[in-house]
């Protein structure tokens, strides 16, 4: 299940990626939301869907830190909150927004 999530994710981001690519002006990070209706991972607990977006962005040139902002929202297993972190995200900017989730995916949607 992980890795089809992951696969899915790479694609959508090497997609998404090389179109902030071509449209970015030189200097200027990227901004990505992250929005999941999972708990967000303890200090010590990986996150693959997160290890995988950061490894294929850093594919692209893309660093955390360096020329990529990753604004991460979690929703604590509360669905209903869904809407509201998309709402945050939408009005905050980003470039990209990437969900986990068909129902992160329908709030974004809606969003933006």
């Amino acid at each position: 299940m992980i890795g089809r999530a992951v696969a899915v994710l790479l694609a959508l981001v090497s997609v998404s990626g090389q179109v902030a690519v071509e449209a970015q002006p030189a200097g200027k990070s990227s901004r990505v939301g992250f929005l999941t209706p999972v708990a967000a991972p303890g200090p010590r607990q990986a996150s693959p869907l997160l290890d995988a977006l950061r490894d294929a962005f850093r594919t692209l040139g893309y660093v955390e830190g360096r020329n990529l902002v990753l604004e991460r929202r979690y929703a604590e297993s509360r669905l209903e909150r869904l809407p509201d972190l998309a709402g945050e995200l939408a009005r905050a900017r980003m470039d990209l927004i990437v969900t986990a989730g068909s129902q992160a995916s329908r709030a974004a949607l809606a969003a933006t």
